[in-house]
């Protein structure tokens, strides 16, 4: 049997063309990428859980707090912020693939070889830190701000809600 230049090369587990396309044609691989096809829809749906508040309650929010003129400008930076975010962690993540996944290369390992698998995560784990410390703060927020009794007065006296 030749010997396939294609390898896992972490695992250092070198296949033959015949094993290859044995396990294509059984199938194996379909069964291996479909738990893959969960584990991406389980994070889909995670992530519309996480993005789902802050757009419904921070808008609301906000609305409470800004006054009928500045409201507009406000909303329009929580959105582009959102918009934006996640790109920019794209990016950022594209940054860190010059660190190996574990921050701890194999060693002989490096960045030209093949077998190089950056540190993507770092991208969304910093600014996932951040939004997580910063939620804690959000949460120590007062269940109604003192400026809002003054807006919802005016709100009401100019006929609004």
């Amino acid at each position: 049997a030749v010997v396939s230049t294609q390898s896992t090369g972490v695992c250092n587990e070198t296949f033959t063309d015949e094993m290859l396309e044995e396990k294509d044609t059984a199938g194996e691989y379909a069964v291996y990428n479909h738990k893959f096809y969960w584990m991406f829809i389980f994070g889909s749906l995670l992530q519309g859980i996480g993005a789902t508040p802050p757009g419904i309650a921070g808008s609301t929010y906000m609305d409470e707090i800004f006054p009928q003129k500045a409201f507009g400008i406000a909303i329009s930076v929580l959105y582009v912020i959102s918009f934006v975010g996640f790109p920019l962690s794209m990016i950022l993540g594209s940054i860190y693939l010059k660190y190996y996944v574990t921050l701890d290369p194999p060693p002989g390992l490096t960045i030209d070889d093949k077998e190089w698998v950056g540190a993507w995560w770092m991208g969304m784990f910093y600014p996932s830190l951040a939004v997580t410390i910063l939620s804690f703060f959000v949460g120590l927020y007062p269940r109604q701000m003192p400026a809002a009794k003054k807006v919802l007065r005016d709100k009401i006296k100019n006929g609004i809600t």
